[in-house]
C-alpha cells in the first residue's frame, strides 16, 4: 500500500468514527487540516430561534417608516424653500404640479433618511410613501400649529403664505380640501 493510499483510508476510518460523535456538525476538509463546523439544526436548537431567513417587519419599524416618511416632508419644504422660491399664489401653491414636486423631492429625503437608519425592506419603503403623501397633504398645518418653529426651520415667508392661503386642521390632496 502507498502511502497516499493509507493516507486516505486513515481519512475515510476517522470520517467514520466521528459520524457519530460529532452529529449535528459538519466537517470540512482543508488540505490536510479538519474543520469543524456547527450545522444549522445545531444552531436552531441552541439558539431557540430561526438561524436565518428574512426578518420579520415589527410594528415599531412600521410606525418608524411612516413618521420618517412625515417627517421628510417638512425637510424636503425646508430645502426647496432655502433654493428655490415660493409659488407666488394659492393657485399655483396648490397645483399638482407643486405636490408631485414636493411628494417626490420628499420621496428622496425620506429614502435617505431610510438608509442612515436601515429601513431598507420593500414593506417598510411602502409605508414610507404613505407617510410621505400624508405629510405633503397636512405639511400646512404646522404653520398654524408651530409658527415660531415653522419659521426657524422652512421660512417666515411660507409661513406667511400657508397661513394666509389654508385652513388649520386640514388635509389637502389634488387640490381637495378634507376637514378633520
Amino acid at each position: 500500500m502507498t502511502i497516499s493510499t493509507a493516507s486516505f483510508t486513515e481519512r475515510l476510518q476517522r470520517i467514520e468514527c466521528e459520524k457519530t460523535r460529532a452529529k449535528g456538525q459538519m466537517t470540512l476538509y482543508v488540505g490536510e487540516r479538519e474543520l469543524h463546523v456547527r450545522g444549522l439544526d445545531e444552531l436552531v436548537t441552541q439558539h431557540g430561534t430561526q438561524a436565518s431567513g428574512p426578518r420579520a417587519i415589527s410594528p415599531l419599524r412600521l410606525m418608524l417608516a411612516l413618521g420618517l416618511g412625515c417627517l421628510a416632508v417638512p425637510v424636503s419644504v425646508a430645502l426647496r424653500a432655502r433654493f428655490f422660491p415660493l409659488p407666488g399664489d394659492k393657485a399655483q401653491a396648490l397645483s399638482d404640479p407643486q405636490m408631485i414636486l414636493a411628494i417626490g423631492a420628499a420621496l428622496l429625503v425620506s429614502v435617505v433618511l431610510a438608509q442612515i437608519v436601515r429601513l431598507r425592506a420593500a414593506p417598510l419603503i411602502a409605508a414610507q410613501g404613505v407617510g410621505v403623501v400624508a405629510g405633503v397633504g397636512t405639511v400646512h398645518n404646522l404653520a398654524f400649529a408651530a409658527p415660531a418653529l415653522a419659521a426657524q426651520a422652512i421660512s417666515p415667508d411660507w409661513v406667511a403664505a400657508q397661513q394666509a392661503w389654508t385652513e388649520p386642521g386640514t388635509l389637502i390632496l389634488h387640490g381637495t380640501v378634507f376637514a378633520f
